[in-house]
């Protein structure tokens, strides 16, 4: 074991975007959008309404040590100011947003609340609340939509016992309710989403997923997606190598987790590692706050 690797090289997230281009992940340059000094920023999940576009992010607090969910508009490749939007008592990432009929939901991951939880907004892109429940007691993670022949499922990620599952769960919007369709379960830990569902350039349904066959967040997969009406399957179409990446003009990043796609965008995260002579302090302090808040969650 790399001990001082372990105690004191520090990761923060960051995310980069760039103008869509059809020549692949590694022909032009991402920019990245800053942190500032109270939030960094990972899991980018653009959405795409009309003519507007806005990017939904986990926002972790430095103080806090936990995420909270907001978003910047991106308008002509350029981004807004960060806006908060939702701040909870528990750590929260990934924040997956869809529209249907005419309203605004997102699926934010709260596996530290052990729920799956809806929200809704009555202001768009603000003012969401949460509005139903729709799995608890469990702890799944990076919950997405996928949408094929008029029905909605749900893609979710839990590891168990030294296996990885990918449970899939149909969306009933009408009674906002869950039912499982499928698990797959793999040998490795390839199948955590890693950003939204799209549809390539040779009209393949593809699934971006996190690989950490090395260890988290060291690439993403992009996986074919195919339905039947009865089954899902999956196959491997791509590897993206965190070494090509390019950032800021620059090749090579150490840790990279999400990838997003638009008509217009695409966005990803990414992380250069760093020397911090106070990262066990940190992650100690991150613990122990994550303990309080289960702890405070208990006694409600």
């Amino acid at each position: 074991m790399n001990y001082f690797k372990w105690f004191f090289i520090s990761t923060e997230w960051r995310i980069a975007i760039r103008k869509r281009n059809n020549s692949g992940l590694y022909a032009d340059s991402f920019v990245t959008i800053p942190n500032t000094k109270k939030y960094w920023f990972a899991d980018p999940l653009l959405f795409e309404d009309g003519e507007k576009t806005y990017l939904f992010v986990e926002a972790f607090n430095r103080k806090t040590y936990k995420g909270d969910i907001g978003f910047f508009k991106v308008e002509k490749g350029l981004v807004s100011d960060f806006e908060l939007l939702i701040d909870n008592n528990f750590h929260m990432s990934y924040p997956l947003v869809f529209k249907h009929e005419d309203k605004y939901y997102m699926i934010p991951e709260s596996e530290e609340n052990s729920t799956v939880d809806l929200y809704v907004a009555d202001n768009f892109p603000r003012g969401w609340k949460r509005d139903k429940t729709l799995l608890s007691g469990i702890h799944y993670a990076d919950t997405t939509l996928f949408e094929i022949d008029g029905r909605k499922f749900l893609f979710t990620y839990s590891p168990e016992n030294g296996k990885w599952k990918l449970l899939i769960y149909e969306l009933d919007m009408a009674n906002k309710e869950v039912s499982l369709f499928q698990t797959i379960e793999y040998d490795v830990n390839i199948c955590r989403p890693a950003g939204k569902f799209y549809t390539d350039e040779k009209s393949r349904c593809l699934r971006p997923v996190q690989d950490c066959r090395k260890g988290y967040g060291k690439g993403v997969l992009l996986y074919e997606v195919k339905f039947d009406g009865q089954v899902f399957s999956e196959s491997l179409v791509e590897e993206y190598d965190n070494a090509k990446l390019v950032i800021d003009g620059k090749p090579g990043v150490d840790y990279f987790h999400t990838y997003t796609r638009t008509s217009e965008y695409e966005v990803v995260d990414y992380v250069h590692e760093k020397v911090d002579l106070l990262k066990e302090i940190k992650w100690q302090i991150r613990k122990y706050k994550r303990h309080q808040r289960a702890k405070n969650t208990e006694n409600q």
